[in-house]
């Protein structure tokens, strides 16, 4: 993604607050507006995110994702996290809701990548208790592996993310099956 679709993309406010100095979200979006301003906001934004260098793969194709792109690994990453608890369902019509939560393809993914999924000490029950701790856990793994990029990759990729709280076996195990996900 080039800077100035990663300033679009992004929130200003996320934006105003890596600028700083008092920048206001609508100062930052008045910026966007006009062409001349949005190149020279995207040499100060890119000053202040830093180089990125060289990339690995999956590094790169993270870097290809919108928001929605990302809202969508995250989710991913989320079952694959969950995939233990996932195939646990075994009731017939707790499974038919699942499914039908979750997309038929991802849940086949959550069972594929089963390997990846940490042995969590309670189960989550229910499939509506499982959509909501697969979007909180799935959301985490994204930002644990954020957390472990260099600062060029990681900064832009917050600018697209919202942070959230990462636990010890997040950081663990969230990087790897993030990277498992776009590299499948």
């Amino acid at each position: 993604m080039s800077e100035i679709a990663l300033l679009q993309a992004a929130s200003p406010d996320r934006i105003a607050a890596l600028i700083g100095h008092g920048a206001s979200s609508n100062l930052v979006t008045r910026l966007l507006r006009s062409t001349r301003l949005r190149a020279r906001l995207a040499e100060v934004v890119s000053a202040r995110l830093g180089l990125v260098g060289s990339m690995t793969p999956v590094q790169a194709a993270i870097l290809d994702l919108s928001e929605v792109g990302l809202s969508t690994l995250a989710r991913r990453a989320g079952a694959i996290w969950h995939g233990r608890a996932i195939a646990r369902v075994i009731d017939a019509s707790d499974r038919r809701t699942l499914v039908a939560t979750l997309g038929t393809d991802l849940y086949g993914q959550a069972l594929r990548g089963i390997a990846l999924s940490p042995e969590l000490p309670g189960d989550v029950q229910g499939p509506e208790a499982l959509d909501v701790a697969i979007a909180a856990d799935g959301a985490a793994c994204l930002e644990a592996w954020r957390l472990a990029q260099p600062p060029g990759v990681a900064l832009r990729v917050g600018l697209l993310r919202a942070t959230v709280l990462v636990e010890a076996l997040h950081r663990e195990r969230g990087p790897s099956i993030v990277a498992w996900l776009v590299q499948a």
